[in-house]
């Protein structure tokens, strides 16, 4: 019996093997005996781990929000000062966005979730706008946002331009992040 180490190396293995099949064939054609067959299991062996392929890209979205997100969003939180916390947020968000393919197939292919593995994703996802939105709230008690600016409308724009990014933002010019930033964070 492997130890819960070993296990939860071999789930590494497994998410990010079969991530980079959903990246590479797109999540429909990535079926799971190839998942099974790229990760050294059965076909039988793979649904040991994971009840449908849903199940598991759900488990890679939660994976990825632990290790990305989370910690991105203690970060920020930490912060004291409202812009540099903004500022800080949409550096290190937009980073991840533009420089791991992985997320941005994540965000795109969350829909297919069951409905009660995307109310956990949208949890998440809903904790982002509120620090987005409190910290906009909190810059225009300070003067420091346009005093009329809907905090909602305002926290889902930022938040919507550091999602896009992915779409369009050139990788091959990794250079050109910190122009971004300056650009988004300008634009709010």
């Amino acid at each position: 019996m492997p130890s819960p180490d070993q296990q939860e190396s071999r789930l590494d293995e497994i998410f990010q093997r079969a991530m980079e099949l959903f990246i590479e064939r797109g999540f429909d054609n990535t079926p799971m005996s190839l998942v099974a067959k790229e990760t050294g299991f059965s076909k039988a062996g793979i649904y040991h781990y994971f009840d449908s392929k849903e199940h598991l890209l759900f488990l890679i979205h939660m994976d990825s929000i632990e290790r990305n997100l989370k910690p991105l969003m203690q970060r920020a939180s930490q912060e004291t000062n409202p812009e540099k916390r903004l500022i800080n947020f949409v550096r290190e968000f937009v980073t991840v966005l533009t420089q791991d393919l992985s997320v941005q197939m994540l965000v795109h292919e969350a829909k297919r979730l069951a409905p009660e593995h995307y109310q956990q994703i949208e949890q998440s996802w809903r904790e982002v706008y509120t620090l987005v939105r409190n910290t906009l709230k909190e810059l225009q008690e300070r003067g420091g946002a346009q005093k009329g600016l809907n905090t909602t409308f305002g926290a889902f724009a930022a938040i919507g331009m550091c999602v896009w990014a992915p779409y369009w933002f050139d990788r091959s010019r990794p250079e050109s992040l910190d122009e971004l930033v300056e650009t988004l964070t300008g634009v709010l």
